[in-house]
């Protein structure tokens, strides 16, 4: 065991001294798919904003009432501690568009696929 661990730290520092390894940066976001990294301001093509709309006013507002109203977290899932409003309207206004009999909402595109995935 202890050749293995001296082989493995001499492996973590050659990749450090030939900077292959990774750290976290501090960043500030910004509006419009933007960041801050100490002075200089970049644009962010690693965001999953694709509409650019994280910094949106109006999305604001509405976050800020539905907190105050709802709460800031599920607690748990929708199966386990029931279905809000809010999820129901989304869901039947989706399914309507669509011409569909129901519609699911998820919180992100890697639920929706391991639930896709998982379904087939």
């Amino acid at each position: 065991m202890k050749q293995f661990e001296t082989r493995y730290k001499a492996f973590l520092a050659d990749c450090h001294d030939k900077n292959l390894t990774r750290r976290l940066i501090k960043v500030t976001p910004l509006a419009g798919a933007r960041l801050r990294v100490d002075d200089k301001i970049y644009i962010n093509i690693a965001s999953n904003d694709y509409l650019g709309l994280n910094f949106h006013p109006k999305l604001s507002e509405a976050s800020c009432a539905y907190t105050q109203k709802y709460g800031s977290g599920s607690g748990a899932s929708r199966l386990v501690t029931g279905n809000i409003e809010p999820f129901a309207e989304i869901e039947e206004k989706i399914a309507k568009m669509k011409g569909c009999e129901a519609a699911l909402v998820m919180a992100s595109g890697y639920q929706a696929n391991g639930a896709v995935l998982a379904a087939l």
